[in-house]
């Protein structure tokens, strides 16, 4: 799953959801989407919504990916994918899954 983010105006989604190329869908800047990876800083609501996101991959029975997500590759961990989201998320992973994200 491939997802973008305005630099203009700070959308994110899918890149399945851009009906016109390279325009934003909500502010329509050409040019401004890049792709999400694991190497850029996220808001916490941007992190929740990628945490949304990655509910959507499938995993196999080896526990890992099998659809590209934010550029890591089929085959990666699920758990390495987990560290990343834990390293991030002001309360941790742990929250994440069991608390659904309460930072209260």
């Amino acid at each position: 799953m491939r997802i973008v983010r305005c630099e203009r105006c700070g959308w994110i989604g899918r890149e399945t959801e851009i009906t016109i190329p390279d325009h934003c869908p909500d502010c329509g800047e050409y040019g401004g989407l890049k792709l999400c990876d694991g190497e850029q800083e996220y808001s916490i609501d941007e992190l929740r919504f990628l945490w949304e996101q990655f509910d959507d991959i499938p995993i196999n029975d080896a526990d890992e990916i099998d659809e590209e997500y934010m550029g890591w590759p089929v085959g990666t961990s699920r758990f390495d994918i987990w560290h990343w989201f834990d390293a991030r998320w002001p309360k941790g992973v742990y929250n994440l899954v069991y608390e659904e994200g309460d930072l209260s």
